[in-house]
């Protein structure tokens, strides 16, 4: 957080000087904006967890700030513009009419500059992993195959982690819901470098990529199926009525090499499984990976 808070106020200040502007809270804005996190996370150990019984913590920067001495020595604009920018930034839909044309501003510049931190910081976390760690998430990935809801196999009313039928060569399964379920078989450190208590259902999350490889490196991955064919094994397909896109392909061949037994524990898709093309570069996988679609 130190870190982050530090490269978000860097920016926040070059943001405003690209543009010929002064803005003299860029650097508190940027230093303030995830204060509040404070509350979101405890001490377990020598580790910081989620705190679950934390909540609604977004909205506490601008009272942290607002609490310190200092605060009071700003200009009534300034203590105005900086409540309402921390208070509003994680929910800019609801900040007050009449807000002023400085203060939206500020909480666009917030914003911009938190998701270029972010993107920077996963795709560091990713290329700075040495080959013990490479190991850590070819098993993890293996324990949250274990653990896929497929066909609805451990629970018919979660959501199915994956489809398959018992002639088929393969079994399909959302990148997202990979990307959901294997942190928690990671270490603390590792969820950080990857990122993976970020949105993970971006396309171009960076550990899309190292999941492929690390599957590919483990056999799993189909990156051809019939005439389709894809080098992240990742597919758009129709279950049912239904459209999902960015879907591996992972081959049930070597799943019984590595996991022996699994497969036949999951029965069959109640329906039709239809691979339509290999997933080209989204902005975003979709909200559950699905787009409804009358036939």
């Amino acid at each position: 957080m130190f870190e982050h808070s530090l490269s978000v106020s860097k920016k926040v200040q070059s943001y405003y000087q690209d543009r010929g502007r002064r803005e003299p809270l860029a650097t508190i804005a940027g230093l303030a904006h995830d204060l509040d996190k404070l509350l979101a996370y405890k001490q377990s150990g020598d580790q910081w967890v989620k705190n679950v019984s934390a909540t609604h913590h977004n909205k506490y920067a601008a009272y942290i700030v607002s609490t310190q001495p200092e605060f009071r020595e700003l200009a009534e604009d300034d203590r105005n513009t900086l409540v309402l920018a921390l208070r509003y930034y994680h929910d800019p839909e609801n900040l007050p009419i009449g807000a002023s044309n400085r203060t939206e501003a500020l909480i666009q510049a917030l914003r911009m500059c938190d998701g270029f931190a972010i993107k920077e910081e996963k795709a560091a976390g990713v290329q700075k992993l040495d080959e013990e760690q490479l190991e850590s998430i070819e098993k993890a990935l293996l324990d949250t195959i274990s653990e896929l809801n497929i066909n609805g196999y451990l629970s018919k009313n979660g959501h199915a982690g994956g489809w398959t039928t018992p002639a088929l060569e393969y079994v399909i399964t959302p990148m997202s819901t990979v990307l959901e379920l294997m942190g928690k078989h990671l270490s603390a450190d590792l969820n950080r470098k990857l990122q993976l208590d970020h949105e993970t259902r971006t396309f171009k999350h960076p550990a899309v990529k190292l999941v492929s490889e690390r599957l590919q490196k483990l056999g799993l991955l189909m990156i051809t199926y019939k005439t389709y064919s894809s080098d992240i094994g990742l597919y758009d397909c129709r279950i049912g009525t239904a459209r999902f896109t960015s879907v591996l392909m992972l081959s049930k061949q070597e799943l019984e090499k590595l996991l022996p037994g699994l497969q036949e524990k999951w029965g069959t898709a109640a329906y039709r499984i239809r691979i339509i093309k290999g997933t080209g570069d989204n902005s975003v996988q979709g909200e559950n990976d699905l787009e409804d679609s009358e036939e």
